[in-house]
């Protein structure tokens, strides 16, 4: 087992976070409600990918994973690490470590 993250923090987004961003706003423009509210709630309803809840994160594993046991967290409300508030850091940590206990186990 090989359980690791990949972090890319840069100035500019890669073409992947970029799609993601014009995604969803273009979702709101069409719906006037936001993607990610949504999302977390479908699949929290579902329970077909639901994980849980962490503070704020809603986790899941994603519809359509990029690789092998690839699990998603989102934020709804926040557009940037800097506007989380120290609690949401601690959150996310939390559950990042969760995930990787999970694999390790």
């Amino acid at each position: 087992m090989h359980p690791h993250l990949q972090v890319q923090i840069d100035e500019f987004p890669p073409q992947h976070q970029l799609d993601l961003v014009e995604g969803a706003r273009r979702y709101a423009l069409k719906t006037g409600s936001n993607f990610w509210e949504d999302l977390l709630w479908e699949e929290e309803q579902r329970k077909v990918r639901w994980l849980g809840r962490i503070g704020e994160w809603g986790w899941h594993t994603p519809f359509a994973p990029w690789g092998f046991k690839e699990v998603a967290a989102a934020l709804p409300g926040k557009k940037c690490v800097t506007e989380c508030s120290e609690k949401n850091l601690t959150d996310l940590a939390r559950g990042i470590e969760n995930v990787q206990r999970y694999y390790s186990a």
